[in-house]
């Protein structure tokens, strides 16, 4: 029998809110059971917490950290005796090169009387114990979850504390971009979650574990021109 349709329009809604119904019933299931909260995949390597030992030793440290998931373990002084410094005395416009060597003194303020080092100069350090130690340009967040991916730690260069971007020149001329915030971490891990979230785990030399947004991650990186160096196995 044809129902008036008055009575088909009660019906049709009659059964689109009992649709409604299961379908809150289900996301409030959900929720309260932590499934948006919880990730849909992980990816972490057990890299562990080494603190800097110098007021300006993060990429030492940074270091060390990889070299003990390898299962190399040296003290910092130790890998310190075979880091290349650059012995440029700082001057007005004039300082060192950081993809030389260590620019200043491990133990001075940033930016004043030391400074850090860059990917290439710590890489020539790094493939004294890792043969496999690379750098590159134009590093991307897909080349961390990529190196994660194959269970491969890495080290990122950002910024502790505020940024102050400066610049220098070395006695050669070349331009050296930097920042007085200049600080490098181990990233060792990643959490991806529903609708395209990720956090990353880092190591941070100075202050210990983070866990960071894929944005918070980007915005402080790009401060240094996205600088890392990788490994490979």
């Amino acid at each position: 029998m044809n129902l008036p349709p008055f009575f088909q329009s009660a019906q049709l809604n009659l059964k689109l809110g009992a649709v409604l119904l299961i379908l809150a019933i289900m996301i409030s299931t959900m929720i309260s059971g932590g499934v948006f909260s919880r990730p849909v995949k992980i990816k972490e390597v057990s890299v562990p917490l080494i603190l800097e030992q110098h007021n300006l030793s993060c990429e030492i440290a940074s270091l060390r950290m990889i070299l003990a998931e390898q299962k190399i373990v040296l003290t910092e002084d130790q890998i310190i005796e075979k880091l290349t410094f650059d012995p440029t005395p700082k001057s007005v416009g004039i300082w060192g090169d950081p993809d030389y060597g260590f620019v200043g003194s491990l133990d001075g303020n940033p930016g004043e009387q030391g400074y850090g080092i860059y990917p290439e100069g710590l890489k020539k350090l790094a493939v004294i114990w890792l043969s496999n130690t690379y750098e590159k340009p134009h590093w991307k967040i897909e080349d961390i979850k990529a190196s994660l991916d194959r269970g491969i730690p890495l080290i990122i260069w950002g910024i502790s504390g505020s940024s102050e971007p400066m610049t220098w020149k070395t006695p050669n001329g070349k331009i050296i971009k930097a920042n007085r915030g200049e600080h490098a971490r181990v990233v060792y891990g990643y959490r991806e979650f529903l609708f395209g979230q990720t956090e990353y785990e880092l190591n941070d030399p100075e202050i210990g574990t983070l866990v960071w947004t894929q944005d918070h991650l980007l915005a402080d990186w790009e401060k240094m021109d996205f600088k890392a160096i990788g490994f490979s196995k």
